[in-house]
């Protein structure tokens, strides 16, 4: 079978030309898997697109976790710090301190304290040997928790006492209010306790992920896991 048509050249003359069945089936083909590749291009652009996305969406979820690690690890830092610098400005103060869990030895231990929380609060704020720092803090918070259980016990047998030497009616109610708080701010200190343990081990482990001196010393962060 054979199909003619007439078709227009650029001079304006016609010619006309013959295309067998099997030639016209062919560009058919041709024209039906060029039409299929158009359809399939937006989809595909699009997909890709999605995928641009998701992949954007996901590096803004890590950026955000890095730096919530950094700030979380400034703060606990900063925490410790600020207490440690608060012992030697008050010093003998931690000696006394340290005399109710250690009548022994308190002087070297309050010097231990508050110089865990000196160097471990400032290595684990700017991010210097981050994990021994934290280590330094855990070591530093675990004999709180017996100092704070040692004042929920002690104190309901001292505010009585003291009551009964105030005479003014005033003043006692001053001090029950100091001594509810008081009371308060070691259960409170207690729970705390476990917080900042935590995110001590935390950062034991983790290191520091971003914004800390350990990113640039590399291979010189001693590290425990």
């Amino acid at each position: 079978m054979v199909v003619s048509w007439t078709n227009f050249t650029s001079a304006g003359a016609i010619r006309d030309v013959s295309v067998t069945a099997g030639a016209m089936r062919i560009v058919m083909a041709n024209f039906g898997f060029d039409k299929l590749t158009a359809l399939r291009a937006p989809i595909i652009v699009r997909r890709n697109s999605i995928q641009a996305l998701l992949e954007e969406k996901s590096l803004d979820h890590s950026t955000l976790i890095i730096v919530s690690e950094a700030i979380l690890r400034v703060i606990l830092g900063w925490r410790m710090l600020i207490s440690g610098l608060s012992n030697v400005r008050r010093w003998p103060n931690p000696v006394n301190t340290a005399t109710i869990l250690f009548p022994k030895g308190a002087t070297f231990f309050g010097f231990v304290a508050t110089f865990l929380m000196v160097v471990g609060g400032f290595g684990l704020a700017a991010g210097i040997q981050t994990p021994i720092s934290a280590v330094m803090i855990v070591i530093f918070l675990i004999p709180t928790f017996a100092l704070h259980w040692h004042w929920l016990k002690v104190l309901p047998t001292m505010a009585p006492v003291v009551k009964a030497a105030i005479q003014d009616e005033k003043a006692q109610n001053y001090f029950r209010a100091f001594d509810r708080q008081s009371y308060h701010s070691h259960e409170v200190g207690l729970r705390d306790n476990l917080v900042l343990v935590a995110a001590a081990i935390y950062f034991a482990a983790r290191g520091s992920a971003a914004f800390g001196v350990d990113n640039w010393l590399g291979d010189w962060v001693i590290r425990f896991f």
